[in-house]
Parts: C-alpha cells; sequence; structure tokens
C-alpha cells in the first residue's frame, strides 16, 4: 500500500527537450502532461503535501469512492492546473475531499 504524506514538490516546470507523442494518422503532436504529483492508481493514504509553481498540473489523480477516507488536506498553489481528478470506471458517487487550490 502507498502512502504519499507530507510532501512538498516545488518548481515543476516542463524542458524544452520533453517528449512529444506525434499521432501518426493526423501528424497531430501532444505533450503528455507533467504533474507535481502523479498517482495513477488511489494511493491507501494521500494526506498533507503541498505543490508550488508548477507549470502544469499540481495533483494528477484518480477520485475515491464516496465517503472520501483516503485523500484530503492537500494544497496546489501556483500551478496552471490544481487538481486533476481522473474518474473512476465505476461508482455513483466520486469525490476527493477537502483541497486547496490558490
Amino acid at each position: 500500500k502507498v502512502q504519499i504524506i507530507s510532501n512538498a514538490v516545488i518548481g515543476v516546470s516542463k524542458s524544452f527537450n520533453r517528449p512529444v507523442a506525434t499521432n501518426e494518422f493526423s501528424g497531430g503532436e501532444r505533450v503528455p502532461n507533467y504533474a507535481g504529483i502523479r498517482a495513477d492508481i488511489l494511493p491507501s493514504r494521500m494526506v498533507g503535501n503541498v505543490v508550488a509553481g508548477s507549470n502544469d498540473i499540481a495533483f494528477l489523480l484518480p477520485a475515491e469512492f464516496c465517503p472520501p477516507l483516503r485523500l484530503f488536506n492537500n494544497e496546489a498553489f501556483a500551478s496552471i492546473i490544481g487538481f486533476f481528478v481522473l474518474p473512476l470506471k465505476s461508482g455513483s458517487c466520486q469525490s476527493i475531499n477537502l483541497v486547496k487550490a490558490w
């Protein structure tokens, strides 16, 4: 079980040499998302983290089922996107709780 507790991430920036994905059919380019804290699967606990100064996403994470018990008291500031929450595949109530973005 992964726990992400009391971390500070400062100054997340995209490199000029960042990877670029090219669509083989249209030729369009896409730059992958960068996040200060990225959780592709829901951690058992994610509490008290701060991301400051992201040129993209501060937090990229899945929602949790209600009632929220795992994700709370996380803070993002000076970021383009504070919290990018991915939906779960099932469930009528999904949330994150007690977050602050400014």
